[in-house]
């Protein structure tokens, strides 16, 4: 046994026979080195078990991974993530322009049933960019209009996405023909 341990025990058996026996504890000098020979030890004893405790390994909880969530793809997520590939600048035969087509189309056919435009009107006013007060919209569908400075600047330093906000704003336009 390590001899702390045994002081440590010697002594609370002293103080419990001494307890029971006042006689015993008559044997000791409680004077001045007595108590700071006891205070020394118990200082000793503390500081040994504090010590033992900041070796001690601390154990954090552990828990499993949480549950993975099961993403069933919804109506119309192919058509955002080729909404986010249309290029202005490259006016390229491809996905972007097949859904630029799309949305053009779109805008032609409610305005001949909606508005009452007939076929060549409709795609004139759509190709001037007069088919609709939204300038975004407008310029988005339009073969030489340029969007609005204001969207321009914010494009070029990237807060926003010029294509998607056009395709949003035309197809915002667009519902708009529809319900009046």
């Amino acid at each position: 046994m390590r001899p702390v341990l045994i002081a440590g025990i010697a002594g609370v058996i002293l103080g419990f026979i001494a307890i029971l026996d006042r006689g015993i504890a008559g044997m000791f000098d409680l004077g001045y080195l007595f108590v700071t020979f006891l205070g020394i030890i118990a200082g000793v004893i503390g500081v040994y078990h504090l010590n033992r405790r900041h070796e001690t390994p601390r154990r954090l909880s552990e828990f499993d991974d949480p549950e993975r969530r099961y993403q069933a793809s919804t109506p119309g997520d192919d058509l955002d993530r080729r909404l986010e590939t249309i290029s202005i600048e490259r006016r390229v035969r491809g996905p972007q322009q097949h859904i630029r087509d799309r949305i053009r189309n779109a805008a032609i056919r409610s305005l001949i049933i909606h508005a009452g435009y007939d076929p060549t009107t409709a795609e004139r006013a759509v190709d001037d960019g007069t088919w609709t007060d939204d300038p975004v919209a407008a310029s988005f569908l339009a073969k030489d209009q340029p969007y609005p400075p204001q969207l321009r600047v914010k494009a070029f330093f990237g807060r926003v996405d010029i294509s998607a906000v056009g395709a949003d704003r035309t197809i915002e336009a667009i519902t708009a023909v529809i319900e009046s």
